[in-house]
């Protein structure tokens, strides 16, 4: 058996470009740049039907809607890569595949980041997700919505023709292949050939499928080893290999609507139970027993929204008189066949999660501007943070490095209460599953300035009495100043007293007899926790 293929398949554009009988594809994802209101990723097998649908299905106004980005990137034919759905978008990993095209849904609807390893940030990132299978479970997050018919046969090449797999198997004979069991074949060559087992690759939604119609499981064809990019003929082209093939990509590849694969290798759909995938006339066989329905796939809560973005998104999926139903001749065109159920609602199933709430950084962090002075404004900034596209943003002030109540704006007003203390502001970053908070270099707010009135009486100026001086301390919108006040003739300390809240800044000092000359008088006010000090000198003619 050849190395495992779906390395090869990476190289699928290159071949295809010098394989005979190919075409280009009609259709790719939006150009560059181009961002249309609903974004979807994911079935490999029905990406070029959503492409050709992207290009018809228009508004009122006839603006394009949709924008769904290929499984494979288009311009190199090789997996992986990034893809960018809106314009404040960040560009992620494009998914490959139905089940990678759920999971980054669910991410984009729950706030999650998209892969799991490595992934980013994809909130409001996609609107659908388009899937070639059902739910795998139960659950009511997520609505399939059906819009066209397909079958899933075996696929293998014919270059080799006597050698070639049998054109008709049962469907035990098939499952018995994939489970192992029937290892080999007679040829028309009479000889004996080995089957060469392939898959297509894991999440692939034409992979669930074929082995759940089969009745097997991923722990039944585990010993498989040779994956392939689903639907991708060249890298079919060896005797005995057999692989699950849509037969509407097939029937499209034949009629030249997407990029001829099958041509080079000669590669054929087999009958199962002796019945054809595909009709005589060429159209899809919806008889076929291992027919499904195709679906894209939207967060159920959105089918009852009210918003614009909504209602778009209902008339564009919903219902059999819905924008994509409405255009059954683009459909037909792509291989697919028609239902009666096109744009139903009544098949529901589970988020699949892939990811993890994102990882919010600040750098840098947030900051304060304005004067951080009592009576002033100050205005926080967010800061700069990474790890999520869209994000909202809650604010806390701190005095002390403890809450203040009620402050949380953006900007916060100064008071008094603040004088002398430690101003910061805390943001919070919110992405809808998660939330970082940071926290901004704190500004000092200086203390109050103090004023002090000092009036002696009569009697301090006699050398004979003991005299009294009239101190009041003032600060602006402090109404009852605190603190301690002493009184020096010159260095010799005449007195210390305390200004309590009840004396609402006023004392009176007792003066000592003092002698007879001129005195220098310094009046010192040690300040509070809301008012900065300040030394007041007088003189003082003694009698």
């Amino acid at each position: 058996m050849k190395a495992k293929k779906l390395a090869l398949s990476l190289l699928a554009g290159t071949l295809a470009c010098s394989a005979l009988a190919i075409s280009t594809p009609a259709h790719a994802d939006p150009t560059g740049g181009t961002y249309r209101a609903l974004t979807g990723t994911g079935s490999d097998t029905t990406q070029s039907v959503m492409d050709a649908l992207a290009e018809v299905v228009t508004d009122s106004g006839g603006s394009k809607i949709i924008a769904s980005y290929d499984a494979i990137d288009p311009s190199t034919g090789v997996a992986g890569g990034s893809i960018q759905t809106r314009t404040d978008g960040s560009a992620f990993t494009r998914p490959n595949g139905s089940g990678a095209g759920i999971q980054a849904l669910t991410s984009s609807v729950k706030g999650l980041t998209y892969p799991a390893s490595n992934g980013v940030d994809v909130t409001d990132q996609l609107d659908f997700a388009r899937s070639s299978s059902g739910p795998s479970g139960s659950g009511t997050d997520l609505t399939y919505i059906p819009f066209a018919k397909d079958a899933v046969s075996y696929a293998y090449s014919n270059t080799a023709s006597g050698a070639a797999v049998p054109s008709n198997l049962t469907a035990a004979q098939l499952k018995q292949i994939f489970n192992g069991d029937l290892t080999t074949y007679t040829g028309s060559d009479s000889a004996t050939h080995t089957y060469l087992p392939m898959l297509p690759q894991s999440g692939s939604g034409s992979r669930k499928f074929f082995l759940s119609a089969l009745g097997l499981t991923e722990s039944n064809v585990a010993w498989i080893t040779t994956t392939f990019q689903e639907n991708e003929g060249t890298t079919i082209d060896a005797v005995g290999e057999i692989a699950p093939f849509s037969a509407a990509a097939y029937i499209a590849q034949t009629n030249a609507k997407i990029t001829n694969t099958v041509a080079t290798n000669k590669v054929l759909l087999g009958s199962v139970d002796s019945v054809s995938p595909i009709q005589v006339s060429g159209s899809l066989n919806a008889s076929f027993p291992l027919a499904r329905n195709v679906y894209n796939v939207v967060a159920t809560s959105r089918l009852s929204g009210t918003s614009d973005s909504d209602k778009l998104l209902q008339s564009t999926f919903v219902g059999s008189s819905s924008k994509v139903c409405s255009a059954s001749s683009t459909i037909t065109d792509y291989g697919f066949g028609a239902i009666d159920n096109c744009g139903a609602t009544t098949t529901t199933g589970p988020f699949v999660i892939n990811g993890s709430a994102p990882t919010l950084v600040a750098n840098p962090a947030p900051a304060i501007t304005g004067a951080a002075r009592v009576g002033q404004v100050l205005t926080a900034s967010t800061g700069t943070w990474s790890g999520a596209a869209s994000l909202s943003y809650a604010y806390q002030w701190l005095r002390g490095g403890s809450e203040i109540a009620g402050a949380t704006g953006s900007a916060y007003a100064v008071s008094v209460g603040d004088a002398g203390q430690a101003i910061a502001v805390r943001v919070t970053a919110s992405a809808r599953a998660t939330s970082t908070s940071a926290v901004s270099t704190a500004v000092a707010v200086p203390k109050v300035s103090a004023g002090l009135s000092v009036k002696f009486d009569k009697a301090a100026s006699n050398k004979k009495k003991k005299g009294k001086v009239t101190i009041k301390v003032t600060a602006a919108g402090v109404a009852r100043p605190t603190g301690t006040i002493t009184v020096l003739d010159g260095k010799k300390k005449l007195a210390k007293v305390t200004v309590t809240l009840s004396k609402k800044g006023v004392v009176v000092v007792k003066l000592p007899k003092l002698s007879k000359k001129k005195h220098t008088i310094s009046v010192v006010y040690g300040g509070s926790s809301l008012i900065a000090a300040k030394t007041v000198k007088v003189s003082l003619k003694v009698k």
